[in-house]
């Protein structure tokens, strides 16, 4: 089993909420973890709460991307496991009524995490924070006192393919204003991209079949030497073939 598929064994469910403002483009860094992660993608419409609920219900898998402007616990009718919320300053976001709703309520939100965005420009170097934010979460609560050790398996593998990674697919470069600078953050900052890289990678070679919609169907096939069953198991994300003597 991956990370994930380690982590949704022991709590049955991954629910990760993405809250703050579409103009921090909200929904294409949920997208983007969703799509990571191979989970649901679900948008809550502000202050729709009867369908945020009617679809997380009916997610029978309750492994979810939610994402949203503010999400206050006592409307919520699940518990999530983890949130993230993107911040920005009033100028920034431009958009009185949605500012004004977000800080309303922000003090009825249970949230992990913080992070204040200080450019309206999507931002890869943001999407990665949120993928490492999540997975450390994920790897604490699995590996608990072993996290370091369990860190080590993903660096590994990450310095063990980056010599054939596409300049396109390595990490970029950013000015992104909340980073620090100094020598300790730069070290810290290179082995979050390591383990980003590595975890990836690991994701992308072992898909979660319980996160996996899935329907199997059986045909039998006459060839010289003998018969071959053919389970075809068809998925969400590709089609696999399995093929028996």
């Amino acid at each position: 089993m991956n990370i994930l598929e380690k982590f949704i064994d022991i709590h049955k469910q991954c629910i990760i909420i993405l809250s703050g403002f579409e103009k921090l483009h909200l929904s294409e860094y949920a997208s983007h973890l969703a799509k990571d992660f191979n989970f649901e993608l679900i948008e809550f419409k502000y202050p729709d709460f009867e369908s945020l609920n009617k679809a997380v219900k009916n997610s029978k898998l309750k492994n979810v991307i939610i994402y949203g402007l503010t999400f206050p616990a006592d409307k919520l009718e699940f518990k999530s496991n983890y949130h993230i919320s993107l911040s920005g300053n009033k100028t920034l976001i431009d958009d009185e009524s949605q500012f004004n709703l977000y800080t309303q309520y922000v003090k009825d939100n249970f949230i992990n995490k913080f992070k204040n965005i200080k450019a309206a420009e999507f931002n890869d170097e943001i999407s990665d924070d949120i993928f490492n934010t999540c997975i450390q979460y994920i790897m604490k609560k699995v590996y608990g006192d072993d996290y370091e050790k369990a860190q080590k398996k993903y660096i590994e593998d990450s310095e063990s393919v980056s010599e054939s990674i596409p300049e396109s697919e390595s990490e970029s470069e950013s000015d992104y204003t909340e980073l620090d600078s100094t020598e300790s953050s730069l070290v810290s900052r290179e082995k979050n991209k390591k383990v980003i890289l590595g975890t990836r990678r690991i994701l992308k070679r072992a898909p979660i079949e319980k996160t996996t919609k899935r329907k199997t169907t059986k045909k039998n096939t006459t060839k010289k030497g003998g018969n071959k069953k053919i389970n075809k198991i068809i998925g969400t994300r590709k089609v696999k073939s399995v093929i028996k003597k």
